[in-house]
């Protein structure tokens, strides 16, 4: 999230860094461009004018991959970092021209012009040290340099002067960057609590609408869609699916696939008579996991597995299986997955209440198990009595 900010803060006053420095480059070409160096002064200019160009294109290229969902951050950092450096070379370089055929008066215009830069590069800058100082260090040194080359009192005060500058400027940095991560770290928790409300509004509001259809008797297909859409679309995810589950053996159930959302390979979950035992030899399988969850009764969360999606299309998520529970024994599954950051904890804990809701649902939608053994004796007793009757004489 900082990196992103300073990132944003940096690209901002890009536009304007680069004409003023065009505009100034051109002001200190015309005031100390003279006979000896003219060839020189307008290659520089050439130079600085090509480099401008190349950060307005690096600039742009920035507000069109901005708004994308996935963007490199070492890579624009890279790139405006880059740029930077090549402008405080090329800027840089310009005291070397004229340190032999400039007036000690223009070699103070260009002092002048260069703290004017630098000054501004503290608070365009101040946000990223390492774009700070490899603007400052490389424009300002040269021109040390030259001072002290030309003798004099004068100019070997310049001289000692420009360190003494460069520290203060970078002295001075620290504010704005200590300012910056103050203020995205109060942003960055105000929009983490915002979202924490607005979530469990909208999960109070998922609830009871899932408790008023319940009572009406319109609990269907569609609003089971509905909800596991809302539950992925509340935990970032991806992929989601909810079955309901009924235990046929210790090693065998029956799993029947109510919703899928994002329509995965759950060919070999969906179905009757699935063999807990067998999934197991498969320690990276989907099918595995999903056995897991039924066989622990517990939440699992497994980083980096590997699910088949679409036309047999490998994705690499992150799965997340959540056990519905009635009696400690789980009716139902309902499975997460997340291709790109997980879930986090506080986002789980928010999804209890609607779990236990989904839960009385499937209590309330499947056949009371004790009710169909308390049936199957009754029945088993009276074939036994028909039998005893049938054979008495």
């Amino acid at each position: 999230m900082l990196e992103r900010q300073i990132l944003k803060l940096l690209y901002g006053n890009y536009p304007v860094a680069i004409f003023m420095t065009l505009v100034l480059g051109g002001l200190v070409s015309a005031v100390v461009i003279n006979d000896i160096n003219q060839q020189d002064v307008i290659y520089w200019f050439a130079t600085l004018l090509l480099l401008q160009l190349l950060r307005l294109a690096d600039f742009l290229y920035y507000r069109i991959t901005e708004h994308g969902e996935v963007y490199s951050i070492f890579k624009m950092f890279r790139n405006f970092r880059l740029g930077t450096a090549l402008t405080a070379i090329t800027l840089g370089v310009l005291p070397l021209i004229l340190v032999s055929n400039a007036e000690l008066t223009e070699m103070f215009f260009v002092a002048f012009v260069f703290a004017g830069l630098t000054a501004g590069a503290t608070s365009s800058l101040g946000v990223d040290r390492i774009s700070l100082a490899i603007y400052v260090i490389p424009m300002l040194l040269p021109l040390a340099f030259c001072f002290f080359s030309i003798g004099g009192f004068m100019p070997l005060v310049m001289g000692f002067m420009i360190p003494f500058y460069a520290a203060y400027l970078f002295l001075n940095s620290n504010r704005y960057l200590n300012r910056l991560t103050e203020n995205v770290l109060l942003r960055d928790e105000a929009i983490k609590k915002e979202k924490e409300l607005f979530q469990k509004q909208k999960l109070t509001e998922l609830i009871v609408k899932i408790q008023a259809s319940y009572l009406d008797g319109e609990i269907n297909i569609k609003l089971m869609q509905k909800i596991i859409g809302e539950v992925v679309e509340l935990t970032s995810c991806q992929f989601g699916f909810l079955f309901r589950i009924r235990r046929k053996s210790p090693i065998e159930i029956d799993s029947v696939m109510i919703v899928n959302h994002g329509e995965l390979k759950l060919e070999k979950i969906n179905g009757k008579s699935l063999r807990l035992d067998e999934l197991n030899l498969q320690p990276l399988s989907l099918e595995a996991y999903f056995s897991q969850v039924i066989l622990t009764a517990k939440e699992l969360e497994v980083d980096h597995i590997e699910i088949r999606h679409g036309d047999a299309e490998l994705i690499l998520g992150n799965f997340y299986g959540f056990p519905l529970m009635s009696d400690d024994e789980v009716i139902g599954v309902i499975g997460l997955v997340c291709e790109y950051e997980p879930i986090s904890e506080e986002a789980t804990n928010s999804l209890r209440p609607l779990f236990h809701t989904l839960e009385r649902i499937l209590i309330g939608k499947r056949p009371d198990r004790r009710r169909q053994e308390r049936q199957d004796k009754t029945t088993e007793a009276a074939a036994k009595s028909e039998d005893s009757d049938f054979k008495q004489p």
